[in-house]
């Protein structure tokens, strides 16, 4: 009946997602957005909140005073101080009527510095409309990764390790001896690239698990093992929904790669650990199934965290989010993806009609973005949906590889 999605491009994120609100849409749901851009939208909305990324968090605090339910403690004086717009009550309003209601948190949350603030609010926005919380995950695989406990903190099926290990940026801000990447191309896949590959440069020893191989990874790389990509092995992928979805392998590897998950048993096997003794992708997965037989879906959040609207930077603030075709390394490579506009439009540096004035550019004058003693020179383009003070420069693409932090504080010049 209603639905309120929080920072996501929803139709390049996930376009089956998109068909399903489509389809609600169509049959008279409210379908909601709140977004730090405009996106173009196939379906009627009934209420879009274009919002600064820095002003989300107030905004989203704005929507749950607007309630009019009670708010958590950790959340009250942040809610107080907002001032709730016709515009917010009318989202909380739709959000409240009907049965079925979901609160959705897509890429652009996930990516945002301030994540763990939105999602707090978003929950409790969540209970106070009696609508369900949950996420938009990154490509086909995050929900399944999660139950098999590839965390620092969680063992499969979700339950917590006595002893937690570093997320990837800690490990990387705080420089390791070695590293053993997996299918990552870290000046594009990495959140801050500029600072994933002067970490792996810095390394002793990095050794990947791969399908290609690039000049970028010969500068930092030990030792390239070859992997199949994933239409050449066995696998299973658990989705958004927590679908299992099982496969063979569609071809055979090229030359003499091997499946990854048979790279992964032999350094196992190598290094004397216990339980690297499969023989089958199926045994993997079958295995896990069974730790996680009695593990349901629950996104129930109990953060107690104070939490604070954000200030405004004095600085032009660069937001990426990474194009439908450049989400992993098969589609990066496909010349056809390449041509599409979705591809080309990647390649521009969108901003808002103010700050192209303050700059004196035109729709495909050339613009340099700089950050950290690093430049990319890419064209303008000049865009009502975008805020001023915010800088739309795309990641997972070869013109920014390596630029630097997917939000940052950057330089903007005319070229």
């Amino acid at each position: 009946d209603a639905v309120l999605v929080i920072g996501s491009n929803v139709r390049k994120e996930a376009p089956l997602l998109a068909h399903r609100l489509r389809k609600a849409a169509l049959k008279g749901g409210a379908v909601m957005f709140l977004n730090p851009r405009r996106y173009e939208l196939l379906f009627p909305v009934a209420a879009y909140l274009n919002v600064a990324a820095v002003e989300m968090v107030a905004t989203l605090a704005a929507v749950l005073k607007a309630t009019g339910k009670p708010v958590p403690a950790h959340l009250k004086t942040l809610v107080a101080a907002q001032k709730p717009s016709a515009e917010h009550e009318q989202l909380a309003t739709k959000l409240a009527d009907g049965t079925h209601k979901s609160v959705l948190l897509g890429h652009l949350t996930l990516s945002h510095p301030a994540y763990a603030d939105i999602r707090a609010l978003a929950a409790a926005v969540a209970d106070a409309t009696g609508a369900t919380l949950g996420y938009i995950s990154y490509g086909a695989n995050s929900a399944g990764a999660s139950l098999a406990g590839a965390l620092p903190h969680r063992l499969p099926g979700g339950s917590n390790s006595e002893t937690a290990g570093l997320d990837a940026q800690r490990m990387l801000a705080e420089p390791r001896k070695a590293y053993l990447l997996m299918g990552l191309e870290p000046e594009l896949d990495c959140w801050d690239s500029a600072g994933a590959v002067a970490a792996l440069k810095a390394a002793q020893g990095v050794v990947m698990i791969t399908p290609f191989v690039t000049d970028a990874m010969r500068e930092y790389a030990s030792v390239l093992l070859p992997a199949c990509a994933f239409g050449e092995t066995s696998g299973t992928f658990v989705n958004a929904e927590g679908r299992w979805q099982s496969f063979t392998g569609m071809a055979r590897p090229r030359g003499e790669s091997r499946p990854a998950w048979k790279i992964l048993r032999v350094l196992g096997n190598l290094s004397g650990l216990e339980g690297f003794d499969y023989v089958s992708s199926e045994e993997i997965r079958d295995e896990l199934q069974t730790l996680v037989a009695k593990v349901a879906p629950d996104n129930t959040f109990h953060g107690t965290r104070q939490i604070a609207a954000q200030a405004a930077g004095k600085s032009l603030r660069r937001i990426a989010e990474t194009p439908i075709h450049a989400v992993d390394a098969l589609v990066r490579r496909s010349h056809v993806l390449q041509q599409t506009r979705d591809a080309l439009d990647a390649g521009c540096i969108a901003i808002s009609p103010a700050d192209a004035k303050k700059l004196g550019v035109s729709d495909s004058d050339h613009v340099a973005a700089r950050y950290n003693g690093t430049r990319v020179a890419l064209p303008a383009r000049i865009d009502d949906g975008v805020h001023a003070g915010e800088v739309w420069l795309a990641a997972g693409i070869a013109a920014t590889a390596g630029f630097g932090p997917c939000h940052a504080d950057i330089e903007l010049e005319k070229a």
